[in-house]
């Protein structure tokens, strides 16, 4: 007596609907209609999941309706959509920076490609200078470009720190001025004497200009 499955089942034909044998349903190397196979299904999800092209204007998978993180043209996928909603709304980065007998230069933010900038300077905890430094906020090529020299010691917490005077715990919004910084120019604090002790922390709220255009904390 022959064995079960002592003979191989014939490989049914290119999308067959047959449902007779575990052959039908296991399916052929060559089928593409979905639902015909064990086969077909497999190879329609993993259609589904390979990247699209750049900007496709497909609309026939989950994957294009995703998109490629090369998107940019709004309307061809969630991706290009999220990129829109960045360079539209903004984004913030958080500098908390604790001074511990400082001086010379400190880099707040790294700066890629074009953006625009404003910064929001609170102080957390009295800044303390033996030394009397004076403080000032620019970019690598412009150190007192944003703020000038300001005597460090006048800065107590919860103070706001935007020009040589800061204010108390409340100001108007179009007092923080904007700022738009290209090739790269990062931000720095330029320390003209030993800061001893003392917190601010810098928000920095931006948007790309050029496609490559991005702000981190340094």
């Amino acid at each position: 007596m022959s064995g079960i499955g002592s003979k191989t089942p014939p490989v049914p034909p290119a999308d067959s609907a047959d449902n007779n044998t575990v052959s039908d349903v296991v399916g052929n190397k060559t089928d593409t209609t979905a639902g015909d196979s064990l086969y077909s299904g497999i190879a329609n999800l993993s259609a589904d999941h390979l990247v699209p092209a750049q900007d496709s204007a497909d609309n026939n998978t989950f994957a294009e309706v995703i998109g490629n993180k090369t998107d940019t043209q709004a309307g061809t996928s969630i991706m290009a959509l999220l990129k829109l909603v960045n360079e539209t709304v903004g984004q913030k980065t958080t500098k908390a920076l604790t001074f511990a007998n400082d001086t010379g230069t400190v880099s707040l933010f790294t700066v890629t490609g074009d953006v625009r900038v404003n910064i929001i300077a609170i102080c957390k905890t009295n800044v303390a200078s033996a030394a009397a430094a004076n403080i000032r906020m620019g970019v690598s090529g412009n150190d007192q470009a944003m703020i000038s020299d300001t005597l460090a010691t006048d800065l107590d917490a919860n103070e706001f720190w935007n020009d040589q005077s800061p204010t108390s715990n409340i100001q108007a919004g179009d007092r923080v001025r904007s700022y738009d910084i290209s090739n790269g120019d990062d931000v720095i604090l330029t320390l003209d004497a030993q800061v001893d002790s003392g917190a601010i922390t810098f928000y920095c709220l931006w948007t790309p200009l050029s496609s490559d255009g991005n702000v981190t904390a340094a």
